[in-house]
């Protein structure tokens, strides 16, 4: 129901955008627990997925994108807590992490990196690559494939430094 997720979330500032959704700090009203809400308004989806060479409507990707984040979900890669559906959106509220991405994380240290660590954080990354693949196998497919990793889409952690 549309209202539900007034009732249980307050809505913050922007996190960031994506191609077809943004995101929003949230806050869960009744525990204080600070999540990540992931919007795709239906109407922008449509316009945008319109000029693109797509066999399937843009719900068809939220969709997706749910079921990914369920066989996900034991992984603990950017789990999902719940989903909220609107008349005008699809709303994914997902764990936050606190550090925010890769890129802006280490752009706020003060000090530079010895190399141990950065491999350390360039093997817990491929470690995540790796168990996509695995788990797409798993599943009878292809596998799961990121087009688009970089470190402004690697979320990070704050208290491991790790990515997550």
């Amino acid at each position: 129901r549309p209202d539900q997720l007034r009732i249980a979330y307050r809505v913050k500032g922007v996190l960031g955008y994506g191609n077809f959704s943004v995101v929003h700090e949230g806050e869960h009203i009744f525990d204080n627990r600070v999540v990540a809400l992931k919007t795709y308004n239906k109407a922008q989806m449509k316009d945008k997925l319109e000029v693109l060479p797509l066999h399937y409507p843009g719900i068809e990707l939220v969709k997706n994108e749910i079921r990914n984040l369920h066989h996900l979900k034991p992984y603990h890669i950017s789990p999902l807590i719940e989903v909220f559906e609107t008349i005008d959106a699809v709303v994914l509220v997902q764990h936050k992490a606190d550090a925010g991405d890769m890129m802006n994380f280490l752009k706020k240290q003060s000090h530079c990196y010895g190399e141990e660590l950065i491999k350390g954080i360039i093997f817990k990354i491929l470690e995540k690559v790796a168990v996509l693949h695995m788990i797409g196998t798993a599943l009878g497919n292809l596998g799961y494939i990121h087009r688009d990793l970089k470190p402004a889409n690697i979320l990070v952690d704050a208290i491991k430094h790790q990515p997550v």
